[in-house]
């Protein structure tokens, strides 16, 4: 029976290693948390977006590299997986799929119960160290060792730490190409927002600079159908106020257009909200 161990006990680690032991491989999951799934709660402001039945390359910046990934993946695999496992969904606006409970926590509820009908080795508290093939010249078998000084031998290893790897994680003769966030919340001046933290608003937010020089900036959030005379980019969706600043599908689309330690030097009107020295959360 082949091994194969999975680095990391996030969605991506969970499914892949629900996949390899239906197929027949003994699947041991490696958390460095004391439970797996912990960041899918923090997913769609706590109700976890599956995924989107409206993806479209156009919507990113490399789309033939995405729908390679989608093509072989789509969103409809993507809910049967879960409709399988019992858990049932719903399509909201925008296309996004929510599980209908609207709880992040349904979500790895399902995940852990595959988890445990397909057999799979589930090891919290366990920090991987290094990965590294036990033949140089040709990676047959793979050493897994773990920071206490423990090791395993496996047939495949699977990094899913997400886009910031430890550097032993990655062996030296596999590319990998460093990441940076793109999308997060926006810290923000709080004057205008106290006691708002944990409202959801629908909303425009815009801001009020050229695109081609954002070192200045304001920006508003703004009704919907409030009409403006600016000039900078704008997104509309969900707002999601909280105590730093904003979040939310909005907020989100926004932070690729605003960069670092990007400071305010306008009037701030009573629905604006000015950045803070670091707007990145």
């Amino acid at each position: 029976m082949a091994r194969v161990a999975v680095i990391g006990g996030g969605a991506a680690g969970l499914v892949a290693a629900i996949e390899a032991a239906r197929t027949g491989a003994q699947a041991v999951v490696f958390e460095a948390a004391d439970r797996v799934g912990k960041k899918i709660l923090a997913t769609g402001n706590g109700r976890c977006n599956m995924s989107n039945a409206d993806i479209m390359g156009d919507d990113y910046n490399r789309p033939d590299f995405v729908m390679e990934a989608m093509n072989a993946l789509p969103p409809e695999e993507v809910q049967r997986f879960f409709a399988d496992a019992g858990l049932l969904a719903f399509e909201e606006d925008e296309g996004r799929i929510y599980p209908y409970s609207n709880k992040a926590a349904t979500v790895v509820d399902v995940l852990r119960m595959c988890l445990d009908e397909a057999g799979v080795d589930v090891r919290c508290g366990a920090r991987v160290a290094s990965v590294a093939p036990l033949n140089p010249h040709g990676a047959d078998r793979w050493s897994v060792v773990l920071e206490d000084g423990g090791s395993e031998t496996f047939d495949a290893v699977v990094v899913a730490v997400g886009g910031a790897p430890a550097k032993g994680l990655i062996p030296t003769d596999v590319k990998f190409v460093s990441t940076h966030p793109v999308l997060a919340g926006l810290k923000t001046d709080t004057a205008n927002i106290k006691g708002l933290s944990g409202i959801r608003v629908r909303a425009r937010l815009y801001l009020d600079v050229e695109p081609e020089d954002l070192r200045d900036a304001w920006m508003d959030v703004v009704d919907p159908e409030f009409e403006a005379d600016y000039t900078g980019p704008e997104t509309r969706g969900e707002v999601l106020f909280r105590d730093y600043g904003i979040s939310g599908i909005a907020a989100f689309d926004m932070s690729r257009f605003v960069r670092p330690s990007q400071m305010e030097n306008r009037s701030v009107s009573e629905n604006s909200f000015k950045f803070s020295q670091n707007p990145f959360k």
